[in-house]
């Protein structure tokens, strides 16, 4: 029975057969706090309408809505809440790393039930959080695993960065059969800290969703960061930006959408000099939120010290926004006229901000460029090659078998 299995396993994987595909989520719409969750959906949801039987294992709970083709099988594990003293930079909800730590354990021993009771073409896991879960599921049936890389430990904290995040994902790069990175900035970043060749690592770009076109164009323009006000975000950088642009540039306000550990000292800069009465802080925004959010704004800036991807600078180039974001962010990779500036340099990023403040027609190419580039950006596209790399891992293992006979 065991043989037969794996034959069909194989099968599937190199006969152009539906997959049956096992993947590992942290967080998912519309219980999320980033990009993480909005990937993990976006991709799932397209590899289920290629056909294929997806089913998500995730910590938490299991979203409300049911999708086609996607299956949910949910923890239910309690959340991790941050400590209230949580250094910047921390990773999001991990204030109480043991606790964190203690909720992958979980996860991985949750996993491992599912894998015995039902049987997979391949496993894909999602960032660190869940690489030893997807890696041992997939050696328990004889099937690849695949890790997607949406961020590094040093990504998100710098010289905060946690040794033991780190060494896990050391240990998960070279561990997996194979390893996609969300750009190639990211791959450059694998390489170079984890010593993995290149070749090794596929990189497969976010998609979006299609988006309604933004209105903006009101008697105030709007320039809006979205995202979590932590260390790697850089909020502050974008608020130095913003002070220096409103000294000169009396007919703009700024918006600060997200929320984090950093929120308190954001709102006492706001408060400061030009920018009083010029800042405004309406909360975190639900994935449901934000095409109305874009629609009411002129310009999205990303101040981040890092930037795998940037996928809400993708969203704002679907609703027909001009983005800057900086020059090492993944995003710029599929956004050619998206303006790009040195990261953590708050004039730069002033300048460009004024530039497209004082100039309405080239806010109306550049979004219009914009919009076009994030039109082939589809999830439907992602999936596609996350398939081609299923297969051809499925081709390799069965030259492999063959060659040990």
């Amino acid at each position: 029975m065991q043989g037969s299995r794996k034959s069909l396993k194989r099968f599937a994987l190199l006969a152009g057969q539906p997959l049956h595909i096992l993947m590992l989520g942290w967080e998912y719409p519309p219980l999320h706090t980033g990009g993480l969750g909005t990937a993990c959906q976006g991709l799932a949801v397209a590899l289920a309408e290629a056909g294929h039987r997806v089913t998500v294992a995730l910590p938490g709970q299991a979203p409300p809505a049911t999708v086609a083709g996607v299956r949910f099988r949910a923890a239910a594990l309690g959340p991790v809440r941050p400590a209230p003293t949580a250094a910047p930079g921390a990773y999001p909800a991990a204030g109480d790393l043991p606790a964190l730590f203690r909720r992958v354990t979980a996860f991985h021993a949750f996993v491992q039930r599912v894998a015995r009771r039902e049987h997979f073409d391949v496993v894909h896991g999602h960032d660190w959080l869940t690489a030893a879960a997807a890696i041992a599921a997939a050696r328990r049936q004889r099937i690849p695993a695949v890790l997607h890389v949406h961020s590094l430990e040093g990504d998100r904290s710098g010289v905060c960065a946690d040794p033991l995040i780190t060494a896990v994902e050391r240990w998960a790069v070279h561990a997996a059969d194979a390893t996609v990175a969300v750009s190639r900035v990211t791959r450059r970043r694998l390489a170079a800290a984890y010593a993995i060749p290149a070749r090794r690592v596929r990189v497969v770009h976010n998609g979006v969703r299609e988006l309604p076109p933004g209105a903006g164009g009101g008697p105030r323009l709007r320039v809006l960061f979205l995202g979590r006000f932590a260390w790697q975000k850089g909020p502050e950088i974008f608020l130095q930006a913003a002070a220096l642009v409103a000294g000169r540039c009396d007919h703009a306000d700024f918006i600060l959408a997200g929320s984090g550990e950093l929120e308190p000292g954001l709102r006492r800069l706001a408060g400061e000099g030009a920018l009083a009465g010029r800042v405004f802080f309406p909360g975190f925004v639900a994935p449901d939120g934000i095409p109305g959010l874009l629609g009411h704004v002129d310009v999205l800036a990303m101040s981040s010290r890092a930037e795998p991807f940037g996928l809400v600078a993708l969203e704002a180039a679907a609703a027909g926004l001009p983005v800057v974001v900086p020059a090492t962010a993944g995003v710029a990779e599929v956004l050619p006229a998206a303006l790009t500036v040195p990261p953590e340099d708050a004039a730069a990023l002033a300048a460009a901000l004024r530039r497209l403040l004082d100039d309405a027609p080239l806010r109306r190419r550049l979004g219009e460029a914009n919009r076009r580039a994030a039109a082939g950006q589809t999830w439907g596209r992602a999936a596609r090659r996350l398939v081609q790399l299923y297969r051809s891992l499925g081709a390799g293992r069965v030259a492999a078998s063959s060659h040990s006979r």
